[in-house]
């Protein structure tokens, strides 16, 4: 049997010792400096959570299935709350609205989202500084512009105003799931 032991006292050392001789696999945590709850259901995470602050584990991370229980997350001592099924909508989404688009990370909690467009020939950005595709007025405000990999040269340009685009370039956006669905659209699109 495979046993898991919360505290390595006097009594958990004993039981430990007592079942390794029974040639049971043991396991005792007696401190940790991060606990992650990966359970499949709120309820067993949140018990997990309040198990952890219990033994004052100092950073205590969990899946969150449902957003309505984040306070009930934030009260048992939860320091990072990951809604696993709001990333992956967005992710899905994404995939679906824009299949030419690659999503490379989510951060901020899903907030957030770095994407790779590479730009087609014919795009309204083919061309054009990072700074006038940004003041164009079917890209978003909110959107940044934060990197061009131009693959036939292998550079990748941090750019700043200046720095221009070309067909073929892969050009890495950073907004939300919904901006940077707009400064795609906008790159991918043909002249018109």
């Amino acid at each position: 049997m495979y046993v898991v032991i919360a505290g390595g006292g006097v009594l958990g050392s004993s039981l430990a010792r007592r079942l390794v001789e029974g040639r049971h696999d043991v396991v005792v945590i007696e401190r940790a400096d991060v606990a992650v709850g990966a359970m499949p259901v709120d309820a067993d995470n949140l018990a997990f959570a309040l198990l952890a602050r219990n033994f004052e584990v100092p950073r205590i991370m969990a899946r969150m299935r449902n957003p309505r229980y984040e306070t009930a997350y934030k009260l048992a001592g939860v320091t990072r709350c990951i809604n696993i099924s709001g990333l992956f909508v967005d992710h899905l989404a994404l995939e679906i609205e824009q299949p030419k688009v690659r999503q490379v990370a989510t951060f901020g909690g899903g907030k957030a989202t770095i994407v790779v467009v590479t730009v087609p020939e014919g795009s309204p950005a083919d061309g054009k500084t990072v700074q006038a595709v940004a003041q164009e007025k079917g890209f978003p405000e909110e959107c940044v512009i934060a990197g061009i990999y131009r693959k036939g040269e292998e550079q990748f340009i941090f750019p700043r105003g200046g720095a221009e685009m070309r067909a073929g370039d892969e050009v890495f956006l950073v907004a939300d799931a919904n901006q940077v669905s707009r400064a795609a659209d906008f790159i991918l699109r043909a002249r018109g």
